[in-house]
């Protein structure tokens, strides 16, 4: 799978004050919760991403959000961006979206994405060490990945905290700190066998 940046990565391409005069170029991005919701020929992923500005006024940052396209990895089928309580407009470009968040001084701003993207192959990758180009660790980094009870998850490049299971689906999770990745999320899936033991 070919990524011009991430899987589900921001960074800032346009920064100005709300009235539109130049603004202080800082956007601190905090902390990120990421759940991967793993159905067969389809991945649903549901992100929260914390922002922070040191601006002295409320600023506008343009987001370009990339998504990875290839040919077994199709261009999601929906995709929803909102924060407050709000739908946030949204422009499609080639490899991703770009949309517009409002931030406030001393104030954590909240953007939320869902999206759904069909596989047409049994993988999928969230990419992490894109992460570098806010020059600095998030401070906090959760990650879900739901499998569905007739699949399971066959290979994944992070250690796993902790897996819980009922009759339909189980959760892998796992949680970081003071998170700087060296490497990308990716994982691979496949059937479940229902072979009994005798």
């Amino acid at each position: 799978m070919t990524t011009p940046g991430a899987f589900l990565l921001l960074w800032v391409w346009f920064l100005c004050a709300a009235d539109g005069t130049p603004a202080e170029r800082k956007v601190v991005f905090h902390a990120e919760t990421v759940k991967v919701f793993v159905a067969s020929g389809a991945v649903q992923v549901e992100g929260e991403y914390h922002f922070t500005t040191a601006s002295s006024s409320p600023v506008v940052a343009g987001l370009f959000y990339p998504i990875p396209i290839d040919s077994t990895h199709l261009f999601p089928d929906s995709i929803r961006v909102s924060s407050g309580g709000r739908l946030l407009p949204y422009r499609e470009v080639k490899e991703g979206i770009i949309f517009d968040l409002r931030l406030s001084k001393k104030r954590v701003t909240t953007a939320y994405v869902y999206y759904t993207q069909r596989c047409l192959v049994n993988s999928a990758c969230y990419i992490l060490t894109s992460t570098a180009a806010w020059t600095q660790p998030l401070e906090s980094a959760d990650f879900e990945i739901h499998i569905d009870a007739d699949l399971e998850l066959s290979w994944i490049t992070f250690e796993i905290d902790e897996v819980m299971e009922d009759e339909n689906k189980v959760v892998h999770r796992f949680s970081r700190r003071e998170f700087a990745p060296d490497k990308n999320l990716c994982l691979r899936w496949r059937e479940r066998s229902h072979t009994k033991r005798l």
